[in-house]
């Protein structure tokens, strides 16, 4: 196609597209305009038909306010007065007044006065319908408050048609009340004297009588969202409008369509014709203009620069030039073009003059030079198979010297010339095609490769070649290959690789003579040390041949199995070597049978039991594996096995003893403890239950301390003989540690568990221990936990366990005890052990904290003497709250810990003091001992290093025991007290009169003040024997110089009894409550100084 066809062609599609886009857009612009126009136009008429509606409507509602609002109408109404309605609205006044119902309706009693109705087809007034009686007299047309709206219009839905209607209140002529009525006017809707009016074709559908057509649906729906107008187009020729007119309640009841002619429509239609021809016009001028300028200016210059080109390209005449006039790009391309004929010219003799000297190259050269090309150049991103294959497919030779045609056996180069290269390197040769592999691995080009060929005439011969493709645009499509004949240099260096090898042969040959010498050496040396080895080891050989026949023993098998060697050999191994199980006593399988068959190393089982000729029987365990000839030929088996009789029993031993107690032979804590883990699996499954008894024996320390570590052996390996009479053989009985005992009833409820727990506490309260002279009664506090489904852990039943045993040994010993969740009493020891880490923690912190509490004198005697107060004892909780001591002090006393709560007490004292000016007032400050400080046989040398370190007066300090820790161990208390004294501090018996004798050790303990028991002093004013006894006690403490503190003195009535008995001191709330110690801050104002003790 020429270049004018083109430029025609694209010029006509580009005034076509031009006149399309034109034409889609102004049509789409101008047409959507007029029709924004038309349907605004439309809606106005739309409106201005509904506002004639509502003219009517309104017309009507004045007609009805006239006669409403008028003062004989409402004086009529209510005396009934028919006379005068008739009179005003007969048929003629009603036909005249335009109207087609009237009703007067009184409100007191919802009766119609009057009323006129006139259908389309009657002339003469009716009586109105029942059912539109009842709609009138609905109580929101009558019962309507004067000061509410007093008119109401709408449109009625009757049978005969649409009804224009309007309700008014009858009231007076001012408009006053209270209204007496309502008057009810209507009229029918004609849409034909409404169309005349306004001049429009008006069309009116009811929408309570069904099917509507489907424009008016259409309308209804959009209507009803509150729209006031709609409007579309029915066709080409009409477009209508839509309103819709509401029912009295406000619902639609019709709607009214306006059909109007689409005069905007059509001219709009008109005007987009008129520009269609108008663009066409001027497209095709604009065409027909651009079309000869280009003519001119371009299409007939370049057809002349092409029919030059041509020119010059048929006569190869590159001498020839182009001639095209003027000064714009064309004349550039000229140009340009007249200098490549220029340079084609010059590179076209440099090309003739370097294939000249490449012919002359070629021809003298003495390697092989060829060329091939391939018919269908080779993609190089194929695979590597496929490149090879295509270069055998499409590669031939193009080129080549003589000296090619030499090296394969040809007469001359025109042979060989397009030629394929299967022809001279064939593709059955595995060797060609590695060689074009490595070619176009290495990136088509191949240096110094060697290749082994045969020439046309079936002649060997070696060539090095050297390769380079050319690659064009991603496809190789040639190759120059150049290639030297090396054949007599391979024949030369494959002679000297013979006589190397030929050399290297018969040195390889004196070599393995002298090794198989040494080799003939070695294994004599080492069968001589075989021999040796097996008649020294410790553990027994047997060999036998493949066929499993005896061929030696060692010493140590002749000893165990008892043959002799040269007996034993040629018999079957099964007559030598008898092993069986040692628990069943069954014959165990030949294990060199079982290696001969399988040819593998064969172990033993365990209990395993040689029995020797003689019936000797061992326990041994053994290992046979087979024995193979250098050739890896099955040649026979050997076994080896030793006497372990002596480690089983050795073995068995140990684990008797890792798992009993040695003295009771009894099962250990260990043993215990896991049979106990295996029985919580079992309940935690919910499969069984179980119970746990835990045994503490009661009397066992005094034996043990009384008669020695001897006789409490004695007695634990007669409680352990004791216990399993009355145990089930599916119980397990351990011995825990020290006096303390385990049962584990498997399968057993906790009533069968009780009664067995207390059948064992009685047999041992009834078993008397003799030791030498003396007899003993032994007692057992037994603590039992049920194992079940909701057991936690091993640790948690050991814990509840050793609980419930404190429990019962708290309770006075010898009885049992059940564990229960609700327990109050375990739930004291546990809150009791808990404080086992919370004390030392306290220590640790210094969270103890002390206070004090004045002491009075109270007796004419004691005035003037130093003031008392009592140091109390307070915990600061991990809160900051403080603790009571009654809630940790018996847990540090039983778990050893109040000695160490003494000294801290002692010691926080002694620097207050030493701090504090109350040091220097005469005070005296109790400090209160406990029974394990009495017992420290360090405490005495502590309170002489805490009076050294602070350097305060002992007449400062005075220690308090109560009644029940001094006559536990009277002589030591005694003892404590003296030395304390000796010291200059003071001593005083709490809570005395609380013992059975209190009177009676006394005299032998060096106090200085009696704290009289509080349960006393509560009720001396109430009870005369506590007076009495209190009066006791003062009057004796008096005859014996000791001075008396009555405790928890609550008030003054206490008070005044305690000064009537002669009491000297009082301490309680009612003197004064506790307060904190705190430095500075003496405890009472004394005027009278009393200095350090020097």
């Amino acid at each position: 196609m020429t270049l004018r066809k083109k430029t025609l062609i694209i010029t006509g599609m580009t005034l076509f597209s031009l006149f399309v886009a034109l034409y889609s857009t102004s049509k789409t612009i101008l047409l959507d305009g007029f029709i924004q126009v038309e349907e605004q136009d439309a809606d106005r008429n739309v409106r201005r038909i509904v506002q004639a509606y509502n003219d009517e409507l309104n017309k009507l509602n004045i007609m009805n306010g006239d006669e409403a609002e008028w003062d004989g109408t409402y004086t009529d109404i209510e005396t009934g007065n028919l006379k005068y309605f008739q009179n005003a609205f007969n048929y003629a006044s009603l036909v005249r007044s335009n109207l087609d119902l009237i009703m007067y309706i009184r409100r007191r009693d919802r009766r119609i006065v009057y009323n006129g109705f006139i259908t389309p087809y009657a002339k003469q007034a009716l009586p109105v319908p029942k059912s539109l009686q009842k709609y009138f007299q609905q109580p929101e047309f009558l019962l309507q408050p004067d000061n509410e709206e007093r008119q109401q219009m709408g449109l009625l839905q009757l049978p005969e048609g649409l009804m224009l209607i309007a309700v008014r209140q009858i009231l007076t002529s001012e408009g006053k009340g209270p209204n007496r009525g309502i008057l009810v006017m209507g009229r029918y809707l004609d849409v034909k004297q409404l169309a005349a009016k306004t001049h429009f074709d008006i069309a009116l559908e009811r929408l309570d009588h069904p099917p509507i057509p489907l424009d008016f649906q259409r309308a209804e729906q959009t209507l009803i969202k509150n729209e006031q107008v709609f409007v579309r187009s029915l066709n080409e020729s009409t477009i209508a409008g839509y309103a819709m007119l509401r029912n009295m309640e406000g619902n639609p009841a019709a709607i009214l369509r306006v059909n109007l002619p689409r005069q905007i429509y059509q001219r709009g239609q008109l005007s987009v014709r008129y520009l269609v021809w108008l663009l066409l016009l001027v497209g095709l001028v604009f065409s027909v203009t651009t079309l000869l300028l280009l003519e001119k200016l371009v299409l007939s210059r370049i057809a002349r620069l092409s029919s030059d080109v041509s020119r010059i390209g048929a006569s190869s005449d590159l001498c020839s030039r182009v001639e095209i006039p003027g000064n714009d790009e064309l004349a550039c391309l000229a140009s340009t073009i007249n200098w490549m004929l220029t340079q084609l010219n010059q590179s076209q003799a440099a090309l003739l003059k370097s294939e000249e000297r490449y012919r002359v190259f070629l021809a003298q050269s003495s390697e092989g030079i060829w060329r091939c090309e391939l018919e269908r150049p080779v993609a190089i991103q194929a695979a590597l198979e496929i490149q090879v294959n295509d270069f055998y497919q499409h590669g031939y030779l193009a080129e080549c010297n003589e000296v090619l045609t030499r090296m394969f056996g040809y007469a001359s180069v025109g042979e060989m010339l397009g030629a394929r290269i299967g022809e001279f390197l064939p593709k059955s040769i595995p060797a060609n095609i590695e060689f074009f592999r490595a070619f176009i691995s290495s990136g088509y080009r191949l240096v110094d490769a060697e290749l082994c060929e045969f020439d046309r005439h079936g002649n060997l011969h070696y060539f090095l070649n050297n390769l380079i493709g050319i690659v064009e645009n991603g496809y190789l499509v040639r190759v120059w290959g150049v290639q030297h004949d090396i054949t007599a240099r391979k024949q030369a260096e494959e002679a000297l690789v013979r006589a190397k090898i030929a050399e290297a042969a018969n040195l390889e040959l004196t070599r393995e003579i002298n090794e198989r010498k040494r080799i003939e050496l070695a294994l004599s040396r080492e069968k001589e040390l075989a021999q040796v080895t097996l008649h020294s080891i410790g553990d027994a050989v047997i060999t036998t041949d493949a066929e499993g026949y005896v061929q030696s023993l060692n010493p140590v098998a002749e000893k165990l199995t008892r043959w002799d060697g040269e007996q034993a050999r040629g018999l079957p191994l099964d007559c030598v070597f008898k092993i069986v199980n040692e628990i069943t006593r069954e014959t165990l399988d030949n294990p060199v049978e079982r290696v001969l068959d399988e040819s593998r190393i064969v172990k033993s089982s365990y209990n395993t039991l040689l029995i020797g000729r003689d019936g000797t029987e061992f326990a041994i365990d053994h290992s046979a594996a087979p024995i193979y000839a250098s050739d890896r030929q099955l040649i026979g088996s050997i076994l080896v096995f030793r006497d372990i009789t002596q480690a089983n029993t050795m073995a068995r031993q140990l684990a008797w003893q890792a798992s009993h107690d040695p003295l009771t032979e009894l099962y250990n804590r260990r043993e215990f403890e896991k049979r106990l883990a295996t029985a919580v699996h079992s309940a935690q499954n919910g499969s069984i239950q179980h119970v746990l008894c835990y045994l503490d024996l009661d009397q066992f320390k005094i034996i043990n301390d009384t008669c020695g570590h001897a006789a409490g052996d004695m007695l634990l390996r007669h409680i352990s003989s004791l216990l399993p009479t009355q145990l089930r053989k599916t119980d397990t009985l351990a011995r825990l540690g020290g006096d303390e005992f385990g049962i584990l009833l498997y399968s057993c409820p906790l009533e069968q568990a009780t009664q067995i727990a207390n059948v064992l506490r009685q047999q041992i309260n009834d078993y008397r221990f003799v030791w030498q002279d003396k007899t003993f009664t032994v007692g057992v506090s037994i603590g039992l936990v049920e194992i079940n489904i909701t057991t936690p852990s091993v640790a948690s039943v050991l814990s509840a366990a050793d609980a419930a045993c404190y429990v019962a040994k708290n309770k006075g010993r010898n009885r049992v005890h059940i564990y229960q969740l609700d327990d109050t009493e375990l739930a004291i020891q546990q809150g009791e052990m808990q404080w086992v880490t919370r004390l030392p923690q306290a220590l640790e912190d210094n969270r103890f904290r002390l206070f004090y509490q004045p002491i009075a004198a109270i007796a004419p005697t004691s005035v003037g003497s130093p003031h008392h107060c009592e140091v109390l004892l307070r915990l600061e909780d991990e809160t900051g709250k403080l603790v009571s001591p009654m809630a940790f002090i018996p847990a540090a006393e039983r778990y050893h810990l109040m000695h160490r709560i003494d000294r801290w007490v002692i010691q926080t004292l002694f620097r207050h003091l030493m701090l504090s000016s109350t040091a220097r007032l005469p005070h005296v400050y109790a400090v209160n001992l406990s029974g394990a400080t009495l017992n420290d046989e360090q405490f005495i040398s502590f309170v002489q290093e805490q009076f050294a370190l602070t350097e305060i007066c002992p007449q400062l300090i005075c220690f308090e025991v109560t009644e029940t820790v001094a006559i536990t161990n009277l002589a030591k208390a005694a003892a404590v007290m003296r030395q304390l004294k000796a010291l200059g501090c003071s001593f005083a018996l709490d809570d005395f009169g609380s013992g059975m004798s209190s009177f009676a050790y006394l005299k032998n303990l060096p106090v200085d003040y009696l704290k009289i028991d509080g349960v006393f002093v509560r009720e001396i004013v109430s009870d005369p024997i506590a007076a009495e006894m209190v009066a006791a006690i003062a009057k004796i403490a008096s005859v014996m110089g000791i001075q008396t503190i009555a405790e928890f003195v609550e008030d003054e009535f206490i008070l005044d009894k305690l000064r009537q008995l002669g009491v000297d001191y009082a301490q309680g709330y009612g003197i004064s409550q506790p307060k904190a110690l705190t430095l500075n801050r003496p405890v009472t104002r004394l005027h009278s100084q009393l200095g350090y003790c020097s």
